[in-house]
């Protein structure tokens, strides 16, 4: 499951930004793609933020990409698991790659620029892109999806990465995910307990051939397939 912000915009996750100004979607030097986000343009002794909140399905991992042009050991882009920091970055920082460990459960992953009290260097802001999240339901004010978005989804479709996303509105219940082959193969196939809520399961195709692959996805008695391509 992957956000990297090639919509140009906040709107394909439920994410808030917060703080003493608000992070933006930006074209200018992105990781990959055309866009990344960009913390607000704050002053001395201020902070911008970038959290969301999601319901981790199974034990994994959430990787981003970060760049920071900050002055050194005093403004700092910090990473946060719920209230826990586990990443901060200061001075001159290229575009790399952080991973860390989240549990199951309800979490909310928070990217913070702060500055001190005085002075800045470089471009005095911070940068994240193509973030890969967990097997996750995002968290929302209410579990209730429009008639449209009642459907499965396959992206991207077609896949020429690492990575395509299953995308489905689920009412608590348990989750069966099977990929099949052309020849009727299963190829992929994984469970998840409990969802509840817009549900985004990611699936890792690297090292798949090149052809049309169905997925299926069995909750409650109800069962959604789409196909999708894998291409080189």
């Amino acid at each position: 499951v992957d956000e990297d912000w090639e919509t140009g915009n906040f709107a394909l996750y439920q994410w808030t930004t917060s703080g003493d100004v608000p992070w933006i979607v930006t074209s200018g030097n992105p990781y990959e793609g055309s866009f990344a986000a960009k913390s607000g343009d704050i002053g001395d002794d201020q902070e911008s933020i970038l959290s969301i909140s999601i319901n981790v399905l199974s034990d994994d991992s959430v990787s981003f990409y970060k760049r920071v042009s900050s002055e050194q050991d005093w403004d700092f882009l910090k990473f946060y698991i719920n209230s826990s920091e586990l990443g901060a970055w200061s001075g001159e920082v290229p575009w790399s790659q952080e991973r860390y460990w989240i549990t199951a459960g309800t979490k909310t992953l928070k990217w913070s620029y702060i500055k001190d009290y005085s002075y800045g260097n470089g471009e005095d802001a911070a940068y994240v892109d193509y973030i890969i999240f967990p097997p996750m339901v995002v968290v929302t004010s209410t579990q209730d999806l429009p008639a449209a978005d009642n459907d499965m989804l396959v992206y991207p479709n077609p896949a020429a990465g690492t990575h395509i996303t299953v995308t489905a509105p689920v009412s608590d219940s348990d989750v069966q995910l099977t990929v099949l082959a052309a020849d009727g193969r299963v190829v992929y196939s994984k469970s998840y307990a409990g969802v509840n809520g817009q549900a985004y399961l990611p699936v890792q195709i690297q090292g798949w051939e090149p052809g049309i692959y169905t997925v299926v996805l069995t909750h409650q008695q109800q069962r959604l397939s789409k196909s999708f391509a894998v291409i080189k």
